[in-house]
Parts: C-alpha cells; structure tokens; sequence
C-alpha cells in the first residue's frame, strides 16, 4: 500500500463522499458506527496529518483525504452496514434527507441548471472537485428512434488514473450521486445508470474479499472464493470502438479531459462486440462473465451477514474506462422546461465558480504531496554536494566527532533501529534529531520519551496512549507517543531505566510494528524509526538481568558511541564560541570574545558534566559579564577557579578544600602503583564495573557515616535523594569473593 500511495502520491478525495456514508449509517446502524476506530482509520498515510477530532473531520463535506483513506472508510463502511452496496445507498438516502442541513455545491449546481441532460452534460465540469483521480465524460447522442419519445439517453464514462486501483465502492458511489441528484426535480419520473462494462478488473474486485482468486486457464477465467469453490467464470473478448453521432445542440465537453476521443459531431466509444453500425477497428481486451455466481465474505461477528457481489452473465470487466447509460424519463413541465437567460447565467457562473475551487484545492494539494518530496531532494543534493552543513547541530573538528558525523550519514539513509550511548550531558538527543532531519523522515515529527523521568504507569501511557476509562482519570482517550511520532522518529532517551514489564511491550512494537493503547482492544499499526539513546553500560544490565538481552540485540543494531568532551579538546573552542554567540544575543550582552585566560581554563577542565556543562557555564559567564566586551576567567564557575597557592594563605585564615590534584595522601596513595589496579580490574572485570564499585562504596560509608540518613549523605555527596535511591536500586554489588588487596 506505502508502494502505490507513494506512486499515486496526487489520489486525494473530498470528505463529501464519507459526509454521505457517515449521514447514512447513522440511520441504519448508529451502534456500528460507535464501534469504528476513527483514530486508526485516519493514520499510517505519508503526507497525511490526522486530524485531533477524525470524527467531524469525515462529516465535514469540505475537507479532503488521502484515496488510502478513503478507502479505508468504504470498507469500515461496508462492514457497518453489511452491505457492499452501502455507497450507492448512501448517496441516495443523502438526497432524499429533506433540507434540514445547507445544500451542497453539487445540490446548487444541480439547482440551478434545473436541467437532466445538462447536468449530466457537464459532468467533466464538476467531477474533479470531488477527487484528483477520477474523470467523466458524457456523451449526448443524436435523438435516436430506437428509444421512447418520452425517455432520453446519455452516455456517461468514468476513468480512474493509474496508480488507483478501481474499487466496487467506487463504481456504487457515482451510480448513487447520477441517480440521486435527479431526485431535486419533482418532474422526474424514472432514472437508471446502467454499467455496460466495467474498468475495474475481476482480480481487483478479488482483491476486497479475503482468500478469494482468480485463475486462468488459456482464455478462461475462473473466480473462486476463499474455500476454493469457483463462483464465477468469464473469457476473455475484445471490445471495439464504434462512431458515435453526437447531438450537435448538446455541450461536446474538452478535448483535453476526453476519455473517448472526439471528432467534430462524433466519438469513437469502446463497445461489446455486436451488430454495431461502423466499426472503426483498434478496441481493447476485457473479460465478459459467462457463468455467473455470487462472491461474499462474512462480516466480523456475523451481525449483519455478509458483504456479497453477484456477477451476472453478460457483465463485462477489465475494460480501460467505464461505460454507464444514464436513461431518464421526466413528465412535461411546459415553460418551466426552458432555462432563462437568467438561470443560464447563474448556472455557468457557478459551473466556473466551481473550476476556480477545483484549481485552488489541487494547488493546495500539490504542496500538500510535494512537501516530502522537497525534503527528500533537499537530503539527496545536500549529500551529493557533500556540505559540511549537513549537521549543524553537531559541532566539531575533532576526530571523535568525524565519527559520529559519519555515522549519523550512515544511519540517515536507513531505517535501522538505533543506539546512541554516552555520558549524561554529551548531546544525545542532538546526535538522533540529527539523524532524524537527515533521514527520509525529516518532513515527519521528531518526538523524545525520558524513560526515566516517568513511573511505569505513566510511562506506558505516554508511549502507548490509553482508552477513555482505562485508568482512573483518564477522560478522554489519549494518542500516545507512537502514534504521534507516526511517519516519523521517537527517541527514547534512557533507555536503561525502562522497567522489565515496559521491556517486553517495546520488544512487541520494534518486532510487530503495532501496539495496544492501554485498555486497548484492537492492535494499532505504526510506521516509526526508534532511536535509543543510553548513559548506562547495558551490556552490564543485561549481565544483571535488569534489561532483556533480546531487546538489547534489537536495539544495538547499529551503535553510536558519543564521546565525553575530555575527549574531544579539540571541539572546546568551537563549542565555547558559538554558545557565547548564542548567548550573547539572547541576554542581549556586548561580549564578542573569550579572553585567553578564560579559554586556557576551559581546555583545562575536566568536565564532568560534559557539552551541557559547557553550555551553562558560557550562560552564567555572559550573564555576570555586564559591559564588558571579553570574558574572562573570573566569570566562569568557582570550580574553574584556580587554586590559592599556599604561600599566599595568611596565619588564621583556614585553607581552602582541597582539589582532586592536590589531594589526601591517604586517598591518593599507591596511585601510581599499577599492580594493584590489575588486580582489582582482575576481578571486577572492566574499569566501568571497578568504578561503580567504588562510587557504591563512597555512597554506604557516607550513609553509614550520616547514621543511615539518606537525604543527609547525598546532600554530603553534593547529589539528590533521588539520586541515591535510584543508584540503590540500580548498583546493588553482587555477593562474591574479598576484594583483592594491593
């Protein structure tokens, strides 16, 4: 479906048509109508928004859709109503609704002209302000002899482009509206749109009923359904092309939208073979049906029976275009037959009025379509010129930086799952929103989950939306995060903290490509790239059993590994410089430099808080800088600061915190002797291990030192509670042997 939408990216359909289904099932089946998921029949299109309220979105007869989606309403349609006809029937029980609601613009065109044959003369007109993909023509033959003096005769032909495959739906819908206009003018008396072959072919309609097929033996075509009974037969024929005189009083329409090409007075028409005057040879191939039989498939619950097409012997499809006699008999209406000047006036102005609509709905359309499109040649040029712009959010020169550049290039042009792993702080999410403005999806949403800001209830929610009533306080029900990032990108940002029950959820989504709102019932399907992005080590949590090792694998197809900034130097003045541009504009401040001794304290810094801490420390410094034009060292956070020498410290004045360079003897001692640290690495097993070892031995002394007083020994750390409760709960050490000595 992704394939032909994208070849036919220009099917759009008015909501005209699903205001005619939805008016008619609310007479016949309000309660089926209740139970039609609107939310997903409106998702999963490209280029297609879905709208907050899907509901008054199809009612309203003035918006349009995507031809999928339309297609998606016939069918809920059809199996609300039990009926495969419900198209034709809506659209007549529409016009027999009485004036309760505001005429249509095709009421007021039918209004206005007051007139059969000329509506239907018209009909190219009028037909492409309902959709993009179909045209009409109608053809008005020269009075014939052959037909009762009180009933006429037009031919009217439809043609659905290529790229959209021809539905039943289709065929009943423009039946139902010829028929039904004509049910504005009380003098009436009978009218019938006969199909003398169809464009649609007998694989296509096979296609809308499940299991059924059609097999071919030579020229013979047999169609069976689901259990593999045939239920029809056809052969193959030729139709051929016969001169048709037109009535040279009626409109001849435009050559351009022409389906059966016009010659002065006449029209080469596709016709059955038979005693047809004037055969002009060509013609087209097309299946007539010579055993007929009934083609159903039951409806879910069986409530309403089954959804069923008969074909009739004689029925004809396949044909290039569709070929309908529109006959109709009315009774005398004496003057009122004759249209003023007025009237005719009014009835053209309309007609125009009505183009004008056509030509700006398809211009809003197009750009509509052509936004992917733009976004997609935009992404293929900026990678053939090979700019550096192509992540301007990921500043460097580094050669760990290079790295991560070339693989955002890698993963842009792919819709492999990735994995973003490194520090708090080194710019992650920058790292997936690149990827994502690179990628195919650009022109789609870009959304970010916390995993670990959120309880596991509030998490499912928020990635999976709930049901109205599912929870307590839920009110309404609510999109989650999948379906928001549809045709997009979801990241989700710490992934480690995701609960083990949330685990096997995810795993189900990345695997299936659908879910379950919560309280849900009915699997909604999604097309997402999911970006991980993790600050823990996972392959220890999967060593630990507190992340699913199946999910790691799934999300780990692709890593990315976004080094700390001690790592990447080289990047600090570059990064310093283009906060302080940032910055200095925002807070409206006249710094246009970084002095020397404020950029050699920033390459000397460690940087614990990595790219973030840098951002806010160039904030703090433009801040406090007030008129000055330079930053300088003494603007920048207390822990750039250098350390007082102790010549400089005056007798009773106490000395200053000792810094990590100038530290304990006690703590620092045998720093330099490797053999202990091979032993201790011996038995943790990495340095990422050794070190969350110690971090956990700082955290239970200095609980044990605050009387087991949590609040009190993170305070003591220069951290929060909750902090230390999730690192309790993360960093437990396992039971095992005495720690080797030194």
């Amino acid at each position: 479906m992704k394939y032909r939408y994208l070849m036919a990216s220009g099917a759009w359909a008015t909501t005209f048509l699903t205001h005619q289904l939805l008016h008619y099932l609310d007479a016949v089946a309000p309660e089926a109508v209740r139970a039609i998921d609107f939310d997903e029949l409106l998702t999963g299109v490209e280029g297609f928004d879905p709208p907050d309220d899907p509901v008054a979105f199809l009612r309203d007869p003035h918006h349009w859709l995507p031809e999928p989606l339309l297609r998606r309403a016939l069918a809920a349609a059809e199996r609300a109503a039990g009926n495969k006809m419900v198209a034709y029937d809506a659209a007549l029980h529409y016009f027999n609704r009485g004036w309760s609601a505001a005429p249509s613009l095709l009421e007021l065109v039918a209004l206005a002209f007051a007139d059969v044959g000329g509506m239907v003369a018209h009909s190219h007109l009028w037909a492409g302000a309902y959709t993009t993909y179909l045209r009409l023509q109608a053809l008005v033959p020269r009075p014939s002899s052959l037909l009762p003096d009180d009933e006429r005769q037009i031919w009217l032909l439809s043609r659905i482009d290529p790229g959209v495959a021809p539905i039943l739906s289709g065929h009943h819908f423009l039946r139902g509206n010829y028929e039904g206009f004509t049910r504005l003018y009380d003098w009436v008396e009978t009218v019938a749109c006969e199909p003398d072959f169809l464009q649609q072919s007998l694989e296509e309609i096979a296609a809308e009923f499940a299991g059924a097929s059609v097999r071919w033996e030579g020229e013979t075509a047999r169609l069976s359904d689901a259990a593999g009974a045939v239920v029809a037969e056809g052969r193959e024929i030729r139709l051929e092309e016969a001169r048709i005189v037109l009535d040279p009083a009626a409109p001849a329409g435009h050559d351009a939208a022409a389906i059966a090409p016009l010659r002065e007075q006449t029209a080469l028409l596709l016709r059955p073979p038979g005693p047809m005057a004037s055969f002009q040879g060509g013609g087209a191939q097309a299946v007539v049906i010579t055993k007929g039989g009934m083609l159903s498939i039951g409806v879910a619950g069986g409530a309403r029976g089954a959804l069923q097409h008969r074909f009739r012997e004689g029925e004809i499809y396949g044909a290039p275009y569709s070929c309908y006699r529109f006959r109709w008999r009315e009774r005398s209406r004496g003057a009122e037959a004759a249209m003023g000047p007025v009237r005719q006036q009014f009835s053209f102005m309309i007609l125009q009025a009505l183009q004008q609509v056509q030509a700006v709905r398809r211009e809003l359309l197009s750009a509509t379509i052509g936004r992917q499109q733009l976004a997609a040649e935009n992404l293929s040029l900026r990678r053939r010129l090979n700019q550096p712009a192509g992540h301007p959010t990921i500043l460097g020169r580094s050669g760990a930086i290079r790295e991560v550049c070339r693989m955002v290039d890698l993963l842009a042009g792919t819709d492999t799952t990735a994995l973003i792993m490194g520090e708090t702080g080194t710019g992650k999410e920058v790292v997936a929103q690149a990827i994502h403005r690179q990628s195919a999806r650009a022109a789609g949403p870009f959304l970010a989950v916390n995993c670990g800001a959120l309880t596991e209830s509030l998490l499912e929610s928020e990635l999976f939306g709930h049901e109205k009533g599912a929870f307590t306080g839920a009110i309404s029900r609510r999109r989650g995060a999948f379906e928001l990032a549809h045709g997009g990108t979801l990241l989700l940002d710490e992934i480690g903290e995701i609960p083990p029950a949330m685990q096997v959820k995810l795993l189900r989504v990345l695997q299936e490509r659908e879910f379950l709102r919560v309280g849900g019932e009915r699997p909604i399907a999604v097309d997402v790239r999911v970006i991980a992005a993790t600050n823990q080590p996972l392959e220890r949590c999967v060593a630990e059993g507190r992340f699913r090792q199946d999910l790691y694998y799934r999300l780990k197809v692709v890593p990315v590994t976004v080094p700390p900034l001690r790592e990447r130097r080289d990047d600090i003045p570059l990064l310093a410089e283009h906060f302080l541009r940032e910055y200095t504009g925002r807070l409206k401040r006249r710094v246009t430099t970084i002095g020397p001794d404020a950029m050699a304290a920033l390459l000397d810094y460690a940087w614990p808080g990595n790219v973030r801490e840098l951002r806010h420390a160039i904030e703090r410094a433009v801040l406090l800088a007030g008129d000055q034009t330079a930053l300088s060292r003494a603007l920048l956070p207390p822990e750039m600061q250098p350390v007082q020498p102790a010549s400089d410290i005056t007798a009773g004045t106490p000395p200053p915190a000792a810094s990590p360079a100038a530290g304990s003897p006690d703590v620092w001692a045998g720093i330099d002797d490797w053999s202990r640290f091979a032993a201790l690495l011996k038995h943790h097993g990495s340095l990422d291990e050794l070190l969350s070892h110690i971090e956990w031995r700082i955290v239970t002394n200095a609980m044990a030192a605050h009387g087991g007083n949590k609040s009190r020994a993170a305070k003591a750390l220069g951290r929060s509670y909750r902090w230390l409760r999730k690192l309790e709960s993360r960093v437990q050490p396992p039971p095992g042997p005495a720690e080797p000595s030194a």
